[in-house]
C-alpha cells in the first residue's frame, strides 16, 4: 500500500496547514487549500524523479490538485485580507483564539493532515498501483477541470453579492 509514501504525503499535508496555528479555522480552510495544492506538487515530484511510473494524464491531475489549492486558499486568504464585514464575522463565530488549547489545536491539525491525504489519495494510488489511463481517468480530469470553474464562478458571483449585501447571505 505504500505507507511510507502516505507518510510523506502526510507529513507534506501537516506542514501546508501550519497556518491553522495562527487561527485554528486555517486548519480547515486555507490549510486545506495549501494541502491540496503541496499533495498535486508532491506526487508530480515523486513521479518526475522515478518513484511512480506516469503518464501525461496523471500529470495533468497533480495539476488539477495544484490548480484547485491555489484557486481555494487564493479566495480565501482575498476574501479575509479584503474584507473587514468578512473578518468581523469570522471573530464573532470563532471566538477567543486563545481560548482553544494547544492540544486540541494539534489534534485538529493531525486529523486534518489524515483527511488532506484521504481525499486526495485517488491519485495517489492511481500512481503507486500503476493504472493505465483509461476512460475513467479522463473522466475524472473533465470533472475536475469543470468544477474548478463551477467553483470559481460561484466564488466570484458570491463576492458581487457580497459587495452589494454585505449583511446578507450569499445564495
Amino acid at each position: 500500500m505504500g505507507w511510507g509514501y502516505l507518510g510523506i504525503l502526510f507529513a507534506v499535508c501537516l506542514a501546508a496547514c501550519l497556518c491553522g496555528f495562527k487561527k485554528y479555522v486555517y486548519f480547515m480552510s486555507i490549510g486545506y487549500g495549501f494541502s491540496v495544492a503541496a499533495v498535486g506538487v508532491t506526487l508530480a515530484l515523486m513521479s518526475m524523479v522515478g518513484v511512480f511510473h506516469a503518464e501525461a494524464a496523471h500529470y495533468i491531475l497533480c495539476l488539477l490538485l495544484l490548480i484547485y489549492g491555489i484557486r481555494l486558499s487564493g479566495f480565501l486568504l482575498v476574501r479575509e485580507l479584503k474584507n473587514a464585514a468578512y473578518r468581523k464575522t469570522l471573530k464573532e463565530a470563532t471566538g477567543d483564539e486563545s481560548a482553544l488549547p494547544f492540544f486540541v489545536k494539534v489534534a485538529m491539525w493531525l486529523f486534518m493532515g489524515v483527511l488532506y491525504v484521504a481525499q486526495t489519495s485517488p491519485v495517489y494510488f492511481r500512481l503507486y498501483n500503476g493504472g493505465a489511463v483509461s476512460g475513467f481517468t479522463w473522466a475524472g480530469i473533465v470533472i475536475c477541470a469543470l468544477a474548478i470553474v463551477l467553483e470559481a464562478v460561484a466564488d466570484q458571483q458570491k463576492s458581487a453579492q457580497k459587495a452589494q449585501r454585505p449583511d446578507k447571505v450569499a445564495t
